[in-house]
């Protein structure tokens, strides 16, 4: 049975299909199981081009590449500009480590760092003279804390690398975004 798109949330969108990509793969696979691919040939058929050309592409990016990845050796974001830190975060972690380096630049001062949700606990600046506590969520993309399933009242903002959900209701602090900043200022 199919739901009317206007009963779902965003939040319910993505904890069940992540990005648009895999909607259409689901009702695909949707179809195929009711049976009715023959009231639906026409939208079959576009999943099924739009398939081969991401498969096409994919192929095309992979001969691009110079040499094909090593699959004993560690994979590395691109350089950062920063004293700090070499390469840009590839993963969750990266990204707890890059808010380190850049937590009084962005005038926090983190009193915890913890495994359970929320990820971190910061005095913030709010003006001269003024601090309060945050709530903070590291992810290495802004989506995440919705795959992740947390509640957006259990924080106050996201930090990230890449922020990728323009409908987050949560202040984020895009991490790629603050350090290509200080990295001009500090290289010229």
């Amino acid at each position: 049975m199919l739901i009317p798109f206007k009963r779902l949330s965003s939040a319910t969108f993505y904890a069940r299909y992540e990005r648009w990509g895999q909607v259409m793969e689901a009702f695909r696979r949707y179809a195929r199981a009711e049976k009715i691919e023959g009231r639906w040939k026409g939208v079959i058929r576009l999943i099924e081009e739009r398939r081969e050309k991401n498969r096409r592409a994919l192929t095309a990016g992979n001969k691009a590449r110079r040499c094909p990845l090593m699959q004993d050796r560690a994979v590395y974001g691109d350089p950062l500009l920063i004293p700090e830190m070499a390469h840009a975060p590839v993963n969750e972690a990266g990204v707890v480590f890059a808010f380190g380096v850049m937590a009084w630049r962005l005038g926090f001062v983190v009193h915890r760092v913890q495994t359970e949700f929320p990820d971190c606990v910061a005095m913030r600046r709010m003006a001269k003279g003024q601090w309060q506590w945050s709530r903070i969520e590291f992810e290495h993309e802004s989506k995440n804390f919705l795959r992740h399933g947390h509640k957006i009242n259990g924080c106050d903002l996201i930090v990230c690398w890449v922020h990728n959900w323009p409908e987050c209701p949560l202040e984020v602090i895009e991490l790629s975004r603050e350090i290509g900043k200080i990295s001009q200022l500090v290289n010229g």
